[in-house]
């Protein structure tokens, strides 16, 4: 069973007026977020460490019709000052800007995409790779053979499909073996016939690392259609590593070229161009990582986006990261919905879902990524999407398995832009116990202001943050796992609150319920499962929590539905069980 979870809430007033009137603002660190929003993070100094203290944000103006990022930028200042108050910014305005520690967001710091081809053995390319990533490089796919006979080994019209699909900005083609210029004329014959013959209007750039003279005439056919960019490389062989000095320096200017395209004509403040770049995914990993170390806990961190969910799982000392992302090789901020299978969304939703208002939805909220649901209904299908896109990344898609295997977990956390769209504190936690499926006892947790991937960020620069300041602690579930018949009790919880009466409730297979009780207040729970039932020490077997917990915004949920999952095939009784879902636990307002 897990310890009880320690969260920051709240420096104090007292402690907060103190550090801001004892300090230069250049004590303070701050992050810049770029993304559907303009977002900046004020951390304060404490003794020991940093602690998130205000945030400001604004509608992103990087994209169209302004292209200039100085406008939201500026409004999010504004909107940082305003919400820090006087004391903190005396003589800050939104004209002046701030010293940045590091930017994050995907809109600045996501790097070019990659295809890699050509015939190196397996330890020159997987060199090659690594030096692909490390030049900002994000490697889409691969049509290689270590095999020397690259025509006969690669399937070529395979290799253009995938392309065509991920329009990579750059192919890297290696070839260190082609005394007959067999691999250079494939590789012309795959690009101009097979890529340049489509009808998409995609022209990426090629690079061509080529072991020795490369035939003229192949290579014109090449440059006649592609910006194409030859280099002669050395080694290679299997027994002559292939030195990396040449292709790792055109890397790094092929990504230079591709990085000033992709932002051409956008307008970037000094401040955030000049400032240390990183993504939020490398930010999420190294929170997680912390926060599972700081609290000794195994944590799951779950951040639902605009166009992408990405799940973190620090658990046996070990993090893993996984995502499910719906961005375009050119870029665009598409909405996550695209890519979640409409019957998935719709098993979430009481009424079914119809193909036309899923569509409807995603469209706007594509073309329109800082719109909030103006109805229930909305609300709820946004849940809904980033529930599947959560499964989604927890579930690998070539085999089934799941990143965490049987549901238990410590503490899971939500944050991203899905804290935009909580209504209600329930709805967070709902979102997560669904998402999960978590099995045992869960601590629950929001960073409502969206700060972890900003938290682990200054932590991979160098700078100590107490990664919990900006958690809201949301209470507590207790899932079962087993089936049964609908209706038939499958646990019993016993809540006692230090100095209030004991509260009891029994809860049926299929069902959900919460127990709230007052604030602040330490409980004792005992938790007694049918036989039918595991609540994480074997069927049957109760349990009585070592450690008092604290009711939280939002209380012990009880999660009787059973592990896995299961939906009634008749329509009403799936709609019947889903409403009793989400009217137990108060989640949504009626319709």
């Amino acid at each position: 069973m897990p310890n009880g979870l320690t969260l920051v809430h709240t420096i104090g007033l007292e402690a907060v007026f103190r550090i801001l009137m004892n300090s230069e603002f250049s004590d303070r660190a701050v992050v810049v977020e770029i993304g559907v929003h303009t977002r900046i993070g004020i951390y304060v100094p404490s003794s020991d460490d940093y602690r998130f203290f205000a945030l400001g944000s604004a509608p992103s103006s990087l994209e169209a019709p302004d292209f200039d990022l100085t406008i939201g930028y500026k409004a999010a200042i504004a909107d940082a000052v305003a919400n820090a108050g006087c004391y903190a910014f005396r003589t800050i305005t939104a004209d002046d800007g701030f010293p940045v520690s590091v930017v994050t967001g995907e809109a600045l710091s996501r790097g070019p995409t990659a295809f890699l081809m050509g015939n190196l053995v397996a330890r020159d390319l997987e060199a090659l790779a690594s030096n692909v990533a490390l030049s900002g490089f994000e490697e889409v796919g691969r049509a290689t053979t270590s095999v020397r006979d690259f025509r006969e080994r690669v399937d070529g019209p395979a290799a253009i499909d995938v392309i065509a699909s991920h329009k990579p900005d750059l192919i890297i083609v290696s070839l260190t073996d082609d005394s007959e210029g067999d691999g250079i004329e494939y590789l012309a014959d795959l690009l101009v016939e097979g890529l340049a013959g489509r009808e998409s209007h995609y022209i990426p750039r090629i690079l061509l690392l080529y072991g020795g003279v490369v035939p003229p005439a192949a290579l014109d056919r090449v440059k006649m259609v592609f910006p194409t960019h030859v280099h002669s490389i050395s080694g290679g062989t299997p027994n002559q590593p292939m030195d990396l000095q040449v292709p790792t320096t055109a890397l790094e200017e092929e990504a230079k070229h591709l990085h000033q395209d992709i932002f051409d004509g956008r307008v970037i403040p000094e401040a955030l161009s000049t400032s240390p770049h990183m993504s939020r995914a490398v930010g999420l990993g190294a929170a997680t990582d912390q926060l599972a170390k700081s609290q000794g806990l195994d944590v799951i961190v779950i951040s639902c986006d605009h166009s992408d969910v990405t799940v973190v799982v620090a658990h046996g000392g070990t993090t893993k990261l996984a995502q499910f992302a719906a961005g375009d090789s050119d870029h665009r901020p598409f909405y996550v919905g695209f890519h979640t299978p409409i019957d998935r969304v719709a098993r979430w939703i009481p009424d079914g879902l119809l193909p036309q208002a899923m569509h409807s939805y995603v469209v706007n909220q594509t073309s329109h990524p800082t719109a909030i649901p103006s109805t229930t209904s909305e609300l709820m299908l946004s849940h809904a999407v980033w529930t599947v896109g959560a499964r989604g990344a927890l579930t690998h898609p070539d085999d089934g398995r799941r990143l965490i295997k049987d549901g238990s977990v410590d503490l899971a956390v939500l944050t991203g832009e899905v804290t935009k769209y909580i209504g209600r504190p329930i709805q967070a936690a709902l979102l997560m116990i669904n998402s999960l499926e978590t099995w045992g006892i869960t601590q629950l947790a929001l960073d409502s202001a969206s700060a972890l991937a900003m938290s682990g960020c200054l932590l991979e620069t160098g700078i100590p943050v107490a990664i919990e300041s900006s958690l809201i602690h949301l209470g507590s579930c207790v899932a079962v796992r087993g089936q049964a018949n609908v209706g038939e009790t499958a646990v019993a919880v016993e809540v006692h609150p230090e100095g209030f009466p004991a509260i009891e409730r029994e809860v049926g297979a299929g069902s959900m319920d919460v127990i709230q009780w007052e604030a602040g207040v330490d409980a004792e729970i005992r938790i007694w499962p049918s036989a039918k039932f595991d609540a994480g020490l074997g069927y049957g077997r109760p349990i009585r929590v070592r450690s008092k917990l604290v009711s939280g915004s939002v209380g012990l949920v009880i999660d009787a539905r059973g592990r896995p999952l299961e939906w009634p095939e008749d329509a009403d009784e799936r709609k019947a069980r889903i409403e009793q879902w989400y009217r137990s636990l108060n989640a949504y307002a009626p319709a």
